[in-house]
């Protein structure tokens, strides 16, 4: 009985994994069909993301420092001025800043970029409405949810055949 809970258990984690994969990858897929308007990069930086982690057997939490892209643009539409700061769906964090040059290189103070914007709500804009980062949670999820499954009806079909496991 504890074994078909934790089974269970491992399933209910992969359809979290796939629920929280698949939101992001549905927004982007919207937001490709969006209109678009030119943005002015305004702000293209390195920003701290700080965390904290703690370390298997020990009781005090220590901060663990990342780095991500901080991009900024403006962008009109009907007259109305916006800022933004999504680039993508996904955000990556990288453990040093070195790793962030790439991006911001894509993105320079001053660049005219095309951001995709909400019709119903211009506000919420993106310069690349992709999140392919996201569609190997789907997959790992999936695969966590199936393999649970098949060793809940496996074990189910050997007590059945009056095989203990």
């Amino acid at each position: 009985m504890i074994r078909v809970l934790i089974l269970l258990l491992g399933c209910a984690a992969g359809l979290a994994i796939i629920g929280y994969s698949l939101k992001p990858i549905s927004d982007a897929r919207e937001a490709q069909a969006w209109p678009t308007a030119d943005a002015t990069i305004t702000r293209s930086d390195v920003a701290e993301v700080v965390t904290s982690k703690k370390k298997p057997g020990e009781k005090r939490r220590e901060s663990v420092v990342r780095y991500q892209a901080d991009v900024t643009y403006d962008y009109i539409v009907s007259g109305v001025n916006y800022t933004g700061s999504r680039v993508a769906y996904v955000y990556r964090v990288y453990p040093n800043t070195a790793d962030v040059d790439p991006v911001l290189a894509n993105y320079p103070e001053g660049k005219v970029v095309r951001v995709h914007y909400d019709p119903a709500e211009p506000a919420n804009a993106v310069i690349e409405p992709r999140a392919e980062a996201l569609h190997v949670f789907t997959y790992f999820g999936a695969l966590i949810s199936l393999a649970s499954v098949w060793c809940i009806f496996k074990g189910a079909f050997r007590r059945e055949r009056g095989v203990v496991a």
